[in-house]
């Protein structure tokens, strides 16, 4: 991106930021500030995307083909699908921002769950045709390894506007940690999710453990950009943080 075009867009961001800080520093309801809060979280994690776009998977892209590096064809449909995944969630993620509809945000974590699955199944599958492969390529597999990594880090950072919306309805467990033998189910009607560890409501109604073991790691940065927005709005109710213009 031309960097002309990138101070552009890094001024609104910044403008934005100052303008939601200022306001959260006024006498606001408490879904004015909840509001604040939520609209904060969105923008950081939108940059956050646009980030892992320019700054990792740009790089990993150019790096596959200065050195003339070919996915096989499962890897090339494996990414295609994962992409596909983020350009369905993209236009949920704007709804649930602009609406803050609970069943909207109830979709998105499914959408959110059901990507982490097919994900999942898709390195697991990659790594045992790398491993019976008669001539593995180590460069091509931490590439794509790679590139998935990152395609899963664009998904959660349009999936995290959900769980405020949920948190506030009460359909998110309070504790990061439940262990393995507390698996309980639940109905559809529960609508439980996990914030903190992607344990999502299965098909069946039965809170999936494995999805807990494998995918645990996946909601760190998004957690830390809650809690960084938390720690921000509650200073600024105590008049501790100076908002320059």
């Amino acid at each position: 991106m031309p960097s002309r075009k990138r101070f552009i867009i890094d001024d609104f961001h910044q403008q934005i930021n100052a303008y939601l800080l200022e306001l959260g520093g006024q006498d606001l309801t408490e879904d004015e500030r909840h509001r604040c809060q939520d609209l904060l979280l969105f923008i950081t994690n939108i940059e956050h995307a646009g980030e892992t776009l320019e700054r990792s998977m740009t790089l990993l892209l150019k790096k596959k083909n200065n050195l003339h590096i070919d996915f096989t064809e499962y890897e090339n449909e494996a990414l295609d699908t994962s992409m596909k995944s983020i350009f369905k969630v993209m236009p949920m993620s704007f709804q649930v921002m602009m609406s803050e509809d609970v069943n909207s945000a109830r979709g998105l974590i499914q959408a959110k769950h059901e990507f982490n699955t097919n994900h999942q199944k898709s390195l697991d599958g990659q790594q045992n045709r790398a491993m019976q492969a008669d001539k593995a390529n180590p460069l091509a597999h931490s590439l794509f390894t790679d590139l998935m990594r990152d395609v899963k880090r664009l998904h959660s950072h349009f999936t995290a506007i959900a769980y405020p919306v949920l948190n506030r309805e009460g359909e998110l467990r309070s504790s990061r940690w439940r262990g393995y033998s507390e698996a309980k189910a639940v109905t559809a009607s529960d609508s439980v999710v996990s914030e903190a560890t992607d344990s999502e409501v299965t098909n069946s109604g039965v809170v999936d453990n494995n999805v807990v073991a494998n995918h645990a790691a996946d909601t760190d940065e998004v957690n830390s950009a809650e809690l960084e927005h938390d720690v921000l709005n509650n200073d600024l109710a105590k008049g501790e943080l100076e908002v320059k213009p």
